[in-house]
């Protein structure tokens, strides 16, 4: 039995965390330089549509990694 306790005292700790918000917001700055880099530097058309569209999704995969990761943290 207090082996169960301490596993719940454990999990309650790591949800009392702060989420790792500095790590949000390095994402969206990889957003933001992404999508720059291909404006500066490849040519308008369907190749750099596509490299902006896979930047994005990768962008919002990432925001979705970064909420699981947090999600005890909030509760």
């Amino acid at each position: 039995m207090p082996v169960f306790e301490l596993q719940t005292h454990e999990t309650s700790r790591a949800a009392r965390r702060e989420p790792a918000w500095w790590v949000l917001y390095l994402i969206g700055l990889l957003l933001v330089g992404g999508v720059g880099l291909l404006e500066r530097y490849v040519p308008a058309g369907p190749v750099r549509t596509v490299l902006e569209s896979l930047v994005v999704a990768a962008a919002f995969g990432l925001m979705l990694v970064w909420r699981h990761c947090n999600r005890a943290r909030w509760m």
